[in-house]
C-alpha cells in the first residue's frame, strides 16, 4: 500500500504529550508507527498487522530506520493480540467502507474493507489496554462520526479532541480525526478545521504544510 494523506494527517496530528508505550493497529508498512518514533524520542512502539507482506515491508522498513530499537512488529490480528498492561496511546487508521465494493486486489480490499476490522472489534479490544492517561486517535470517514459517537458512549469513553479535514474549501468534509479517551465527557470537544488543499489542485495550504513540515520533503511544496 502506498503512502496515503489519511495515515500521515494521522500520525502528524495525534497527541504524544507524555507518550512511552505505543500500539500502533493495522500498521500496514509502517508509516505511522515510524512518524511516530520520529515524533516522540522515548516512545516504544509495536505495531501488529493482519497481512503477511505488509507486515514483513514493516519490519524490513523499520530495520532501515534510525528508530530500530524501538519499533517492533507482529504479524497477526487485533483479535488475536493479547496484552496484559496499558498503552498511552493506541493510534489506528483502520479499514472504512462497509459494504463497499471490495476491490480485485486482496491486499487492498483487506486494508481498505471493516471485513479485517470494524469500529465495534476496534473500540472493544482497546478498552482494556486504557489507564486514565491514555487515548485513542484514529481517522475515520466523516459520515462515521455519530457511530464513533455512540459506541464510545458505550465503552464509557469520550471525545476529547476532533479535526474535521476538508480536501479543499469547496468540498465538504471527508474525514474527521478524533482523539478518544477513557471516562465521561468533561467540557466541550476541541474541534478544529483542516483544508488540505487551496481551490488549485496540489497547491498546500499553510495549516496541511505547518502539520505535515517534519515529514514532506522541501518539494512537496513546503
Amino acid at each position: 500500500m502506498k503512502v496515503g494523506t489519511d495515515g500521515v494527517l494521522l500520525g502528524a496530528w495525534a497527541d504524544l504529550e507524555g507518550v512511552k508505550k505505543v500500539l500502533d493497529i493495522g500498521t500496514g508498512t509502517g508509516l505511522v508507527a515510524l512518524m511516530i518514533a520520529q515524533r516522540a524520542p522515548e516512545a516504544q512502539v509495536l505495531a501488529i498487522e493482519i497481512d503477511f507482506r505488509a507486515a514483513e515491508q514493516a519490519k524490513d522498513n523499520f530495520k532501515s530506520s534510525k528508530f530500530r530499537e524501538r519499533l517492533q512488529v507482529e504479524h497477526l490480528r487485533l483479535q488475536e493480540f493479547q496484552y496484559d498492561g496499558h498503552f498511552d496511546l493506541i493510534i489506528c487508521n483502520p479499514p472504512f467502507f462497509p459494504g463497499g465494493t471490495p476491490s480485485p486486489n486482496q491486499q487492498r480490499n483487506m486494508a481498505r474493507q471493516d471485513e479485517s476490522l470494524d469500529l465495534v472489534t476496534l473500540i472493544q479490544a482497546c478498552s482494556p489496554w486504557l489507564a486514565h492517561h491514555s487515548r485513542i486517535a484514529l481517522v475515520i470517514p466523516a459520515d462515521r462520526e455519530m457511530e464513533l459517537k455512540s459506541l464510545i458512549l458505550e465503552h464509557d469513553m469520550h471525545i476529547r479532541r476532533l479535526c474535521r479535514v476538508r480536501p479543499n474549501p469547496l468540498k465538504e468534509q471527508k474525514r474527521i480525526l478524533a482523539e478518544i479517551l477513557k471516562g465521561p465527557q468533561r467540557g466541550v470537544i476541541r474541534t478544529t478545521t483542516l483544508i488540505i488543499e487551496d481551490e488549485e489542485r496540489h497547491r498546500y495550504t499553510p495549516e496541511f504544510k505547518k502539520l505535515t513540515a517534519d515529514f514532506y520533503p522541501v518539494e512537496y511544496g513546503h
